[in-house]
């Protein structure tokens, strides 16, 4: 199993986060907003929005790295997949271990 987030599993088109956000289902916990679809590929896709209202460019940088490394490491090698759009609230503290969990959980209740 590959854990590296490479190119392809990041979503980038303007086009296809807004469609997502038009007709995706949502997810909402205490630390994020999660809209998901279900895709074609053979793989899940990202995309993270992080406002300026979560602080200067270097904490903003860190929630995405955050972030993209809990979509990295929860790697899914079995359908379905989904296209994800992460957006996290403000001023949110970070903790890696309590954010896994929670995307962890998120996704096994999907599969339930």
């Amino acid at each position: 199993m590959s854990y590296t987030f490479r190119s392809l599993h990041k979503i980038k088109n303007e086009k296809e986060i807004s469609s997502l956000l038009r007709s995706g289902h949502r997810f909402r916990c205490s630390y994020f907003n999660l809209v998901y679809r279900k895709n074609t590929e053979l793989y899940d896709r990202a995309a993270i929005l992080v406002s300026k209202k979560n602080g200067a460019a270097v904490t903003r940088n860190r929630i995405k790295r955050v972030l993209r490394e809990i979509f990295r490491s929860t790697k899914i090698e079995h359908p379905p997949y989904y296209d994800i759009l992460i957006c996290p609230h403000y001023s949110s503290s970070i903790d890696m271990k309590v954010l896994k969990e929670i995307y962890s959980s998120w996704r096994t209740e999907l599969e339930t």
